[in-house]
């Protein structure tokens, strides 16, 4: 999903390898060091994404998890039940690093016009383990949603970006973008759920799996993950990203600069007393 700005690199690394949301590295700057431009924070927490064979390991780790629990599904299911596994896309299954290294390396931040531009190229690159899980499920006459907040006039790039990397079920009735007026994924997986049995939902941020994950403050989104924690790694599996997501838009008061988004990340580290 793309719709935030990115925490410093010291968060975004340590966020990154718990798969978590808002884990803070146990470290801060001096009170002297000046606080670099805010392409600056991005640059660890991409290359992290980009780099690290930890991240590669997590993404293996969660497929081969998912392609357990849809082994226990097939085991359990009955002739009437119509099985679906519902996918979110961007850094899931679909790797846009390369969007925000360019913007890490142009100083630039984050715009809507910069994503439509890198996703109407219909070039990013699967995740490791996606594909191969998803044509698994597809061989085994589990039906694929791919659930994304994309918007609907990305369709066309969305769809033939995926079927180039040979990801299965790709069409209007399992690629589900988001409406203009709409507000996050709900809608879409009742509508899905109607109709099948989803036994599985899988993402890099918490509204991915449920509504009540949405628009909630930092305290509110780890309350609600502890209500929740018997569902991940069963129903709920979650992959690491580090570079934005709605764990970080959550962090900061409205109204904000760029700048003072940065100095409000450095005031959040905990740092040892």
């Amino acid at each position: 999903m793309r719709k935030a700005l990115f925490l410093s690199a010291a968060l975004a690394a340590t966020a990154a390898l718990t798969a978590c949301r808002t884990t803070e590295r146990r470290a801060v700057a001096s009170a002297a060091t000046p606080v670099g431009p805010p392409s600056s924070d991005r640059t660890v927490a991409v290359l992290w994404f980009q780099q690290a064979a930890e991240r590669r390991a997590l993404s293996y780790q969660a497929f081969n998890i998912a392609r357990e629990r849809l082994d226990e599904a097939l085991a359990q299911r009955r002739p009437e039940d119509k099985l679906a596994v519902v996918m979110d896309i961007d850094e899931t299954i679909l790797d846009n690093s390369p969007l925000e290294a360019a913007l890490s390396q142009n100083g630039q931040p984050y715009t809507d016009a910069a994503w439509k531009g890198w996703s109407r190229r219909g070039i990013a690159k699967p995740l490791p383990g996606a594909q191969p899980f998803l044509a698994y499920a597809a061989s085994n006459n589990v039906e694929v949603f791919y659930v994304s907040n994309r918007e609907a006039d990305e369709f066309d790039a969305t769809r033939d970006n995926l079927r180039a990397e040979h990801f299965p079920m790709v069409d209007a009735e399992h690629v589900r973008l988001k409406e203009f007026s709409e507000k996050g994924k709900e809608r879409r997986r009742r509508d899905i759920a109607a109709s099948h049995k989803i036994v599985l939902l899988m993402g890099d941020s918490l509204g991915d799996f449920a509504g009540m994950f949405e628009g909630q403050s930092a305290a509110e989104r780890d309350r609600l993950t502890e209500k929740s924690r018997e569902k991940f790694g069963h129903v709920f599996i979650v992959l690491p990203n580090p570079m934005y997501g709605a764990w970080e838009d959550c962090l900061y008061p409205k109204g904000l600069t760029e700048e003072q988004k940065a100095e409000f990340r450095r005031n959040l580290l905990q740092a040892e007393p």
